[in-house]
Formats: structure tokens, C-alpha cells, sequence
């Protein structure tokens, strides 16, 4: 499969005041696995703790193995496997490289966007992302939007689980 997206930075505060009521979807706990194929940019296992007051107890939480390909411009393969959720924990258990994160879900002029607002290490950056259908696709940038940052691999989960953004921040502000 193919996800073609575009990464954004973003300001919360003009994002909640566009969209009051907007909540996390869900908190996003990825750990990320080493790999030396040349062809494959990430590997990730991540678990979804969805809102419990929305959801019945069994479908509170899911995880999934996530592999991406190398980017090229705002394209890259992407493969989503569903994974038992004991053996997701195990994994992320001998990985010390994680990200957690909450995930606002929302729509602006016909498409789904995504904000994640960073934990941990990362605490203060929100990134803005959008999955368009095809690298020509036209879409409206939303006010809160400050900067596109999708070439920019610091912005990358795999890269901020190495060099997180509270190392770093002071450089971009």
C-alpha cells in the first residue's frame, strides 16, 4: 500500500479554537525495532489505548506492526500487520526507543487529519499530518498550520525517538 502525506508543525491553541470540543482519539505508544534493509525506513510495533467511555472493554485497546519504505517526496510504502496484543507489550518491552503521543482526529475542507501532540522527551512539538490521495493532490493548509516539515526527517518518529525534540527545539523557534 501506499500512503503519500504530508507532515506539518502546528499551533494547538489556534487548532482548539477552530475546533473546540476536539479530544485524543486515542493515546499511541510506538516502539521502534532496528532494521539494516536498505529498502525499509521503519519498523514499528504500536499499541492504541482508544478512549474507554466510547468503546466496550475488548476493543479498548489494538496493536499492530507498522513498516514503511523509503520516502520519496511525500510518498513511501506503508504495511499495517494486526499483532496479539501480550506479544505487541513483549516487544515493546525490549525496545528502549518509544514515542508516546495523543492523536486528535478531525476533518478541514473534505480531508481526515491527524494531530499528534508529543509526550515525554518530545513534550511541545504538535505535528499535523494529511494523507492525500495522489502527489499532484491540491489540498487547503488550515491556520493553525506554522511550517511543512515533510522532507524534514528530525520530525520523523524514528529520528525523535533517537534525537527527541526537547534536545533541540531552541534551534527551530
Amino acid at each position: 500500500m501506499m500512503e503519500i502525506e504530508h507532515k506539518f508543525i502546528i499551533n494547538p491553541d489556534i487548532l482548539f479554537t477552530m475546533y473546540p470540543n476536539l479530544k485524543p482519539k486515542f493515546l499511541n505508544i510506538q516502539g521502534y525495532l532496528q532494521t539494516s534493509e536498505p529498502e525499509i525506513s521503519q519498523m514499528r510495533i504500536g499499541i492504541l489505548t482508544f478512549d474507554g467511555h466510547t468503546l466496550p472493554a475488548s476493543q479498548k485497546e489494538v496493536s499492530v506492526i507498522n513498516i514503511k519504505g523509503k520516502r520519496v517526496g511525500a510518498s513511501r510504502a506503508e504495511f499495517e500487520i494486526p499483532c496479539d496484543m501480550e506479544k505487541a507489550q513483549k516487544l515493546l518491552e525490549i525496545t528502549s526507543k518509544t514515542i508516546r503521543k495523543y492523536r486528535y482526529h478531525f476533518w478541514y475542507e473534505g480531508l481526515t487529519w491527524f494531530a499528534d501532540e508529543y509526550l515525554g522527551n518530545n513534550e511541545g512539538l504538535w505535528i499535523a499530518e494529511v494523507e492525500i490521495p495522489s502527489e499532484d493532490f491540491e489540498f487547503k493548509v488550515p491556520e493553525f498550520v506554522i511550517k511543512d516539515v515533510t522532507e524534514d526527517e528530525r520530525y520523523y518518529n524514528k529520528n525523535l525517538v533517537n534525537n527527541p525534540y526537547c534536545k533541540w527545539k531552541e534551534e527551530v523557534q
